[in-house]
């Protein structure tokens, strides 16, 4: 058999015995389930972006929904039902990339319950996700809706096969009952995938098989409740394994008119739902070419279709040729939000019948947007042919042409940026920020790259004024965010700055320094401009404005941020306490089952604390030991609390909350850290410290998180770095958590360290 037909046949969608229910808007973001839904059942939602009508629906019919983005900071809820988490899903929890397996979200937030209904739209990671989720998990769930991405890759054998094995696997627990196409790629962007027409993306409804009595399918797919995604008319799915055998001509005529009734319906309001933002059209003056001029052409008319003016007839007019184009270079790259044909006015707007449109970055390699008939106007005559992207592609180039020998004339081009983005854009270079990106612009969409907020009735036109930090994080390294966020934007000259919430650091009003206000997270955004929201984490990001400076990031963490801390932080007398060596050890999540994420986070042997103590010890520095841990995970605890006992070394173990913990930490004369942020931000709070151990090698060497560097720290009077000269160590990066590593950090020979007192570099 043809392996694409049989595959494809894991998708026979059935009739069932219960009536079905759309969810939702009558847009893209609706979805359809069986109509049994009870206020218990727990929805699992990933995928939200701005669209979340669907969660807010369930959440108003009482039912708990939690919704997982990454991509995304937040959303604006509207009832308490609705749980919001920026997190991703995936295959396997990786924290560092904020993704996490459906079963840790279950287990993490503690969903119970047998009748879960799962939502997922997750632009292609539905097959890692569902692929290694066990069956005892995928059995917890009573109904799934699907967005499944790439089928226009099912002769790609690895696609293939991985398909194969997410929808054999739901096959045996579920029901296939609702189909629907997503017509995102224009109503004809079916592809031939050897000899078989397949949609790329498919909306896909299933039902626990148990739950319910199935049939063979009479249903003619789209239905009564299904709606196009964009503007475009909604995709026919009369083809296998879609299409039932036994219809009359008349189902078939009711089904077109209905779809044909839908579009004029919905073209009335196109131009509403895409003001949803305020849009610039960036083709609007560009350079512009074209395939061939024929004798109606006028001078340089390549441009005239993106004057921003639409004709009475057309503005441009190529020869007839085979597949005739038209080009604009948007000089630059930009996600687009939407791509806007104007067909010719006059006349003969069938011959735009075949067109096609592709964008590319570099005028050699194209990605096709549109393809196949499709029958539009323009200006006062109708409406045009109108792409949706959602910012969800970029480009620079748009190409127009056509799939068959023709004229090619259009009236007008047009292609829409989100304004809020442009200004963004222009910050950039008038700053000469080169490596700072959008999510929108990166396809991997790494949830530590920036958007763009604002506050609802802010003008999207107005320059960006502030940033707003969005990611928590441990400790050091939401401190270190401060810090550049705060560099940054008096060197950038902007006005704000949004704290992220904290235990400790949350103030309750604004904080002015200088020409800056620091505002408390719970603050709504100023109106007057937008905001850069992300990560301030890595300072390369930021380059040329921002550079590793730990001397500058020092008085910012100790003159602005540290007067807010929490006043539950009260550092001890540092001279009551300068013969005490206060060492920490990092325990927490590093230490929590096999590690994958983790790998940088290696944390050093108990030689390291014993050889840092003896030395001190020696040389009548100190005569206790302060030890202060998260948990005892990491194996050295325990093991350094028994050393201590037997050598009848005066000391004190102390696990208490953060900010018992930095109130011991904070300018204690001598400390011993591991490896993490933590350590320099105790560092950065302090006024004086006399002597820093660390395991070696320092952060910077593996991070550009604003330097990463003690000896650069002004307030260190000298610094340690204990090496394994041995060489028998695990490695940074070699990190799993594995009983032998745990083993080798409680054996590994004190006779492999060495010390070396590092040169002080105050810049």
């Amino acid at each position: 058999m043809n392996q694409v037909v049989e595959a494809l046949s894991l998708l026979i969608p059935y009739d069932i015995d219960k009536q079905k229910i759309r969810k939702g808007p009558h847009t893209d973001g609706g979805y359809i389930l069986v109509d049994d839904i009870v206020s218990s059942q727990v929805i699992i939602s990933y995928g939200i972006g701005l669209e979340y009508r669907f969660d807010q629906e369930m959440a108003e019919g009482g039912n708990d929904v939690y919704m997982f983005d990454h991509t995304i900071e937040d959303i604006q809820a509207t009832n308490s039902k609705m749980h919001f988490f920026c997190e991703g899903v995936a295959g396997h929890t990786d924290p560092f990339q904020n993704l996490f397996s459906i079963e840790d979200h279950l287990q993490r937030h503690q969903i119970g319950g047998d009748r879960l209904i799962l939502k997922m739209d997750v632009e292609g990671a539905e097959f890692d996700a569902l692929k290694t989720l066990p069956d005892e998990i995928l059995a917890r769930f009573e109904q799934i809706v699907l967005e499944v991405h790439g089928l226009n890759f099912l002769d790609d054998h690895v696609y293939r096969g991985n398909f194969c094995e997410v929808f054999r696997k739901l096959n045996r627990f579920f029901t296939l009952f609702h189909v629907h196409a997503n017509n995102c790629d224009g109503q004809n962007g079916l592809h031939i995938v050897s000899g078989i027409p397949v949609s790329s993306i498919l909306e896909l409804s299933y039902v626990r098989s148990s739950s319910v009595h199935r049939r063979s399918s009479q249903t003619l797919y789209p239905t009564t409740i299904d709606y196009p995604n964009t503007g475009n008319k909604d995709k026919l799915l009369w083809f296998f394994p879609f299409l039932p055998t036994f219809l009359t001509l008349e189902n078939f005529a009711a089904c077109e008119e209905r779809i044909e009734f839908c579009l004029k319906t919905q073209s009335r309001s196109s131009t509403t739902q895409l003001s949803g933002y305020s849009l610039v059209n960036v083709a609007k003056g560009k350079p512009a070419t074209q395939s061939s001029f024929s004798q109606w052409s006028g001078e340089s008319e390549s441009a005239r279709a993106v004057s921003g003016s639409i004709p009475d007839a057309f503005a441009f007019h190529t020869e007839v040729e085979d597949c005739p184009w038209w080009q604009v270079d948007l000089l630059g790259i930009f996600p687009i939000e939407s791509i806007v044909v104007h067909n010719r006015l006059d006349m003969l707007a069938e011959r735009a019948k075949t067109l096609k449109v592709e964008v590319s970055d570099d005028n050699a390699n194209w990605r096709l947007v549109h393809a196949g008939l499709a029958f539009f106007s323009g200006g006062e005559s109708g409406p045009p042919l109108t792409l949706r992207l959602d910012g969800r592609i970029c480009a620079r180039y748009v190409r127009i042409s056509l799939t068959e020998r023709e004229y090619l004339h259009l009236a007008q081009v047009e292609v829409f940026v989100r304004a809020e983005i442009l200004e963004f854009m222009e910050f950039r270079e008038r700053h000469g920020l080169t490596n700072l990106r959008l999510r929108a612009e990166d396809k991997a969409k790494p949830w530590w790259l920036y958007s763009i907020e604002m506050n609802s009735l802010a003008d999207a036109t107005k320059p960006l004024i502030g940033l707003k930090i969005n990611h928590n994080g441990r400790f050091g390294n939401l401190l270190q965010q401060f810090a550049n966020a705060i560099i940054f934007a008096e060197r950038a000259g902007l006005k704000y700055v949004q704290l992220g919430r904290h235990e400790l650091i949350d103030p309750t009003d604004p904080i002015s320094v200088g020409n800056l206000t620091l505002l408390p997270s719970h603050v709504t955004l100023p109106p007057e401009g937008t905001f850069l929201s992300g990560v301030f984490l890595h300072t390369a990001e930021f380059a040329p404005l921002l550079s590793p400076n730990e001397a500058e990031q020092c008085h910012v963490v100790r003159e602005i941020i540290r007067p807010h801390l929490s006043a539950g932080i009260l550092p001890l007398d540092s001279d009551q306490f300068k013969d005490e060596l206060t060492v920490h050890i990092r325990a927490g999540d590093i230490f929590d089952g096999e590690q994958t994420l983790w790998s940088w986070y290696r944390q050093p042997p108990l030689a390291f604390y014993i050889l840092v103590m003896t030395r001190l010890l020696a040389s009548g520095t100190i005569s206790r030991v302060r030890v202060v841990f998260e948990d005892r995970g990491n194996p050295c605890v325990n093991a350094l609390e028994q050393y201590l006992t037997e050598k009848r070394i005066a000391f004190r173990m102390q696990s208490g909350t953060l900010a018992e913990d930095l109130s011991v930490l904070i300018d204690a004369p001598h400390l011993a850290f591991g490896f993490g942020t933590f350590g320099y931000a105790v560092c950065k709070l302090s006024k004086r410290i006399e002597t820093v151990h660390f395991f070696a090698p320092e952060l910077s060497g593996y991070a550009t998180a604003g330097g990463g560097s003690y000896r650069m720290i002004p307030v260190i009077d000298k610094v340690y770095s204990i090496h394994d000269r041995g060489g028998g160590y695990i490695k940074v990066g070699d990190w799993k958590n594995t009983p032998e590593q745990r083993e080798l950090m409680c054996s590994y020979p004190i006779e492999a360290l060495e010390v070396e007192e590092l040169s002080r570099h105050v810049n």
